[in-house]
């Protein structure tokens, strides 16, 4: 049984999916609250150390993780999109709807650009830390 113990991994299981649900939260109402991509990609961040650190997500002496490096990419390529969507409305004379203050979509693009962020953020801050963790190896004679 790899991992922690079973109260760990029991707290980690109950307040895993309410941190991610709090990451999203943040980073898409970060334009009407205080938050945005950094704050909810540190929270995601956090969830994913979590869950690595309780359930020992280690194989073979590392870790696994070539679907975060997709998602990373993925998101830079929403950010280069929305941007790339904003300049070409801006050159072009395009209008530009404004919303409702205070209404989700009264920023246009920014809660998608802003939850592509917070991916690349807390991906960003994940992968090094598997990295860490798959590059330590358990000394000699450990007895855990």
């Amino acid at each position: 049984m790899s991992g922690m113990s079973l109260i760990v991994k029991t707290v980690t299981r109950i307040f895993w999916p309410i941190l991610l649900l709090l990451a999203f939260y943040v980073s898409i109402f970060g334009h009407i609250t205080p938050g945005g991509g950094f704050p909810g990609g540190i929270i995601f961040a956090g969830a994913c150390i979590l869950s690595a650190l309780s359930y020992g997500l280690i194989k073979d002496g590392k870790i696994e993780y070539p679907f975060i490096k997709d998602i990373t990419s993925k998101s830079a390529v929403i950010i280069i999109i929305a941007v790339f969507v904003k300049t070409w409305k801006t050159l072009f004379g395009l209008p530009i709807p404004y919303g409702t203050p205070g209404d989700l979509f009264s920023a246009g693009a920014i809660p998608l650009v802003n939850v592509a962020v917070g991916l690349i953020i807390g991906f960003g801050l994940t992968i090094p830390f598997y990295a860490i963790i798959s590059s330590t190896k358990k000394p000699e004679g450990d007895v855990h």
